[in-house]
Order: structure tokens, then sequence, then C-alpha cells
């Protein structure tokens, strides 16, 4: 992968993901490009949103996420993910179903930004 990261595939993709309960999935790794894990089965749009999260990760530097302003990062940077998401499935004409999706998964995230922001403040 670009800037150094791995890209795994193949029999080990399908160990980690089934751990993971996921098809595809983007592993950071502060302070460098992270870990780029895609199944066999994944769709365009499980693939597309973990090359979003790599991007995001290099844009601001691979931080540590390892803390309470790292989970609160990680959670706006999966809102951020989303509305990307929706921006190019209206592009690129996608299945209602995946825009669906994209959409409940926005909703999930954002639901989850709330709780945090109850639970710890506006501070992060």
């Amino acid at each position: 992968m670009e800037n150094g990261g791995s890209l795994v595939t193949g029999d080990e993709a399908a160990r980690v993901l089934k751990y993971l309960g996921a098809q595809a999935a983007y592993l950071p790794r502060a302070g460098g490009p992270g870990t780029l894990v895609i199944g066999p089965n994944a769709t365009r749009l499980q693939v597309i949103e973990e090359l979003i999260h790599h991007g995001q990760y290099r844009r601001i530097g691979f931080p540590e996420l390892d803390s309470v302003k790292g989970v609160f990062v990680g959670v706006r940077l999966e809102i951020e993910a989303q509305d990307m998401l929706l921006r190019i499935a209206r592009r690129k004409g996608w299945t209602q179903a995946e825009v669906d999706l994209i959409t409940r998964n926005r909703a999930a995230w954002v639901n989850k930004l709330q709780e945090l922001t109850e639970r710890y403040g506006h501070g992060y």
C-alpha cells in the first residue's frame, strides 16, 4: 500500500476478519500506516470505506487512539467516512440498499458520538 502500509488478503485476512466480525477492515497504527484487510466476500462499500479510513488516518498523521480522545477521533472519522460514502454512492449511482445501509451506519455513529459526549463532555 501507499505510504508503507500493508495489505492482507486470502486465508490470513479471512482469519482476522472472522475474529473482527467484518468483511474488510483498516487497522490503524499510531505513528504510521496501518493494515488494510480485505476478505474474499467484501463488498465495494466495505472496501471503499476502509480505503477512506486509510486516507483519513494518513491525513491526520496516524495518531494514538488508545485514549478517550482517541475514541472521539475514531467516531468522528467514522461519521466523516459515512458522509464521504454517501457522496460517492449518489455520484456513482449505487443501489438504494447501499445508500440505506450507509445512512443507517451514519446514524449509529452519530448516536455513539452523542453517548460519548454525554458521558465525557464536549471537551474532546
